[in-house]
């Protein structure tokens, strides 16, 4: 596929407020399940981008879906968001598994980047 094709679905994936989708659909909804579509979703375009090797673009489509979670969540804020997720403010549990996915994203980045390197190694 074309790097900048793939470069624009990759923002288009990461596009999406993972994080407020999951948070909202715990305080609506009472339910967990969708932290796990969450977490599939994001492990999904992981995979894509280290395929791809668009690390770069993986980091700025955190970002991304960093800012339409605030976005959304600033869109659609109600006041039971303030006290359900104690000790933290929604905000900050939004930035809090943003920052995590996205650390975690980095670090199966890192380990496919080291056995790539480690395997050229073998082959010399």
């Amino acid at each position: 596929m074309n790097k900048t094709l793939m470069k624009i679905v990759l923002l288009l994936g990461y596009s999406v407020p993972f994080v407020f989708l999951a948070m909202y659909g715990d305080v609506a909804h009472g339910t967990m399940l969708l932290y796990g579509f969450m977490i599939i979703g994001y492990t999904t375009l992981c995979f894509f981008a280290i395929k791809s090797k668009q690390i770069g673009t993986m980091v700025i489509g955190n970002t991304l879906s960093w800012i339409s979670s605030y976005i959304c969540m600033q869109l659609a804020y109600t006041e039971r968001w303030s006290w359900y997720f104690k000790p933290f403010r929604a905000e900050t549990l939004m930035l809090i598994l943003t920052v995590m996915a996205c650390s975690i994203q980095i670090l199966f980045a890192l380990i496919k980047y080291k056995k790539t390197k480690d395997k050229k190694k073998e082959i010399e």
